[in-house]
């Protein structure tokens, strides 16, 4: 269970508060669709739950305990790996690693994207010498590699074709089976079958 309490941001040198005492409560596994118009402070909520930013007030708790880092797996915007020199696959054994997991291409997701004929390609590419879209789907393997409770996907569907969102899909789907996922993104996704929706607007977090 995820319970947000009362949560406001600012943003620095700014009077105006972003949002101000956000609450919500949360199961312990099921995929969430954030919404809310631009500026309305979806990422910035993602990039506080990830611990990239901080809250100007309240708490945020799992199952009890204050949220903490190694609970939480984040993919932000066009998020850029450090390792350009890399390939797709020595990234993600990489990460893998720090992560202190065995590589694996049995696990679920990896079958999945490895339908993909672009992320095969990625896997033997240099990152740095990728396609927008097989970054996209190196940068999603990437936040999968951490085992997590709490996944969240800042706009995944970015720079991706039709057939690999809808892969993308299928991975978020499965994965909030055991999990709590959270996705921001400008629409809801056709292919999205199971998923709820909650709206961020300027008097807090409901369901839509």
């Amino acid at each position: 269970m995820l319970n947000i309490e009362n949560l406001s941001f600012r943003y620095p040198n700014q009077k105006e508060l972003l949002f101000e005492n956000l609450s919500f409560h949360c199961p312990s596994a099921e995929l969430f669709y954030l919404i809310g118009e631009n500026g309305s402070g979806k990422t910035t909520l993602l990039r506080i739950l990830g611990g990239l930013a901080q809250a100007h007030s309240g708490q945020i708790h799992v199952k009890g305990h204050p949220l903490s880092e190694n609970q939480i797996s984040l993919l932000q915007t066009q998020n850029e790996c450090s390792f350009p020199n890399l390939t797709g696959r020595e990234t993600l054994r990489l990460f893998f690693q720090l992560n202190q997991r065995e590589y694996r291409e049995d696990l679920l997701w990896m079958q999945i994207l490895n339908k993909s004929d672009s992320f095969q390609q990625a896997l033997i590419t240099r990152y740095g010498e990728c396609s927008t879209g097989m970054r996209q789907l190196i940068n999603i393997a990437i936040a999968l590699t951490k085992d997590a409770h709490f996944y969240l996907f800042d706009e995944p569907f970015v720079s991706l074709d039709e057939k690999n969102r809808d892969r993308v899909t299928e991975i978020l789907e499965a994965l909030s089976q055991d999990h709590l996922v959270w996705v921001t993104d400008h629409k809801i996704q056709d292919s999205m079958k199971t998923y709820s929706k909650i709206l961020l607007t300027g008097k807090g977090i409901q369901n839509a």
